[in-house]
């Protein structure tokens, strides 16, 4: 019988919920849920033994708010994901992005946007670019293999300063 009220009253809510919100989502609550399902990716990623860091930020927009020619909202530190990705053979810094499990946009192996944020939302040289170890690679994410215990990080910039 508990259970059953429980239920009642969890479905109730979801359904008044639905009903408040007239089954709208605006562009942040939806990024909210990109987010939170990449949280949810890495914490199912973070017990694996063959795994490396994945890591996705756009703090350097926390200096360019008034650059920002978009409706993106910066998440709390500029911090979009932070986890580790199972890796495996042939794993690229483009497919452990995507195994991450973050919103993203691409063409040709190129990241247009991520989380919502695209290359040009922030002026002429904005966009994302990765480092693997620290280091940025001279090659496309597609093409970049990465092994076991790699740190892969994706980063927004804004202006040349930011390479």
């Amino acid at each position: 019988m508990k259970k059953l009220l429980v239920w009642l009253i969890g479905a109730l809510m979801a359904v008044s919920l639905t009903a408040c919100s007239g089954g709208k989502q605006n562009a942040s609550s939806e990024a909210a849920k990109t987010t939170k399902e990449a949280a949810e990716t890495a914490s199912k990623n973070d017990n694996k033994e063959e795994t490396c860091s994945v890591e996705v930020t756009c703090a350097n927009l926390l200096d360019h708010k008034d650059d920002l020619e978009s409706n993106y909202e910066i998440p709390s530190k500029g911090k979009i994901y932070s986890g580790n990705v199972e890796v495996k053979d042939d794993e690229t810094a483009m497919s452990v992005l995507e195994k991450s499990g973050v919103k993203i946009d691409k063409k040709d192996g190129y990241i247009q946007g991520i989380d919502g944020l695209y290359a040009g939302d922030c002026g002429d040289y904005s966009g994302w670019m990765y480092k693997v170890n620290g280091k940025v690679p001279d090659v496309g994410a597609d093409e970049y293999k990465v092994s076991k215990g790699d740190k892969v990080q994706w980063y927004y910039v804004c202006d040349e300063e930011d390479f």
